[in-house]
């Protein structure tokens, strides 16, 4: 049987975590609340990435490494739950084919219906994410560009993507990240709801807290630190006006394996004419779960 590890390793690229380093992509402009998601049941990762397959390359082969990775997770998550805080931290070459990446790109877009195919993916992620116990801190993200001139002292923003900052100030200073050289803008932020994804994360020494998307902030102050060209400025997450992400419902507690959930047919017959096979998905180890009926496949969901 392959070792996990080294089947990971063909996948991963482990030079740069570039999404410690793309606050430059933030939006100016307010962005429709993120919601929407929250309407589906939990499902398990396997399935709740259906719908996003066709945009990597070999998912279902990532999906599975993150589980197995995951199956004796802390903060009393799930297994699936944890998989889909590792597999969102994994950093594949090019960037552009991480699921962090692509996520976040559609987060910042003002077109909310490209969230869409990610609804069943969001749902287990951010339960995940809500069900960690909540960061108050100082943490720390950067950029190589001086983006001083984008946050004036006592502008507000809110920040759209899932923003990865550590409390380590050394982890940015690394050559990888920010280095200690060159243009650069430093964000210290006052965060009161960041998540601690250390446990789960596929690169534990990081020390990842994560801003949720939406999180509302204020700028307290800038200063240019010496003739290097590092900018420092200095955040607060404020309380919002208005929920820019709802949050996932946690009605259930538990989520079914895929080995778990059986295809039962629905007794009545499908309307003439209509090509289409009726079916409904069921786990009888969950009273609480709904039946959903479906009609040719998954797709039905969305």
């Amino acid at each position: 049987m392959h070792n996990v590890s080294w089947l990971l390793s063909i996948v991963l690229d482990m030079e740069t975590n570039l999404r410690f380093l793309d606050v430059a992509d933030e939006p100016i402009q307010t962005l429709f609340p993120v919601e929407g998601y929250q309407e589906l049941p939990l499902m398990p990762l396997e399935m709740a990435v259906e719908q996003i397959l066709h945009l990597f390359k070999n998912l279902p082969a990532k999906v599975w490494a993150a589980k197995d990775r995951c199956k004796n997770p802390l903060n009393s998550l799930t297994q699936d739950e944890s998989a889909a805080i590792h597999l969102y931290t994994v950093e594949l070459h090019p960037t552009e084919r991480s699921l962090y990446f692509q996520l976040n790109q559609i987060l910042r877009s003002e077109d909310r219906r490209k969230l869409k195919p990610w609804f069943g993916y969001l749902k287990l992620f951010l339960t995940a994410l809500f069900k960690l116990p909540s960061i108050k801190s100082t943490v720390w993200r950067g950029v190589k560009a001086n983006l001083s001139h984008k946050y004036p002292k006592g502008s507000k923003c809110i920040w759209w993507g899932i923003s990865s900052c550590t409390d380590s100030i050394g982890v940015l200073e690394q050559e990888q990240f920010l280095g200690q050289t060159g243009t650069r803008t430093l964000f210290s932020i006052e965060c009161h709801s960041g998540k601690d994804i250390k446990s789960h994360s596929y690169y534990q020494t990081e020390n990842e807290i994560l801003l949720l998307p939406g999180t509302y902030l204020q700028v307290i102050d800038q200063l240019k630190a010496g003739s290097d060209g590092l900018f420092i400025i200095h955040m607060k997450e404020i309380s919002p006006p208005h929920a820019f992400l709802e949050p996932p419902s946690t009605e259930y507690e538990g989520i079914p394996s895929v080995n778990s959930l059986y295809l039962h047919e629905k007794p009545e017959t499908p309307e003439k004419g209509k090509n289409s096979s009726l079916f409904k998905i069921r786990d009888d180890r969950f009273d609480k779960l709904p039946v959903i009926y479906c009609i040719g496949n998954l797709s039905s969901l969305y």
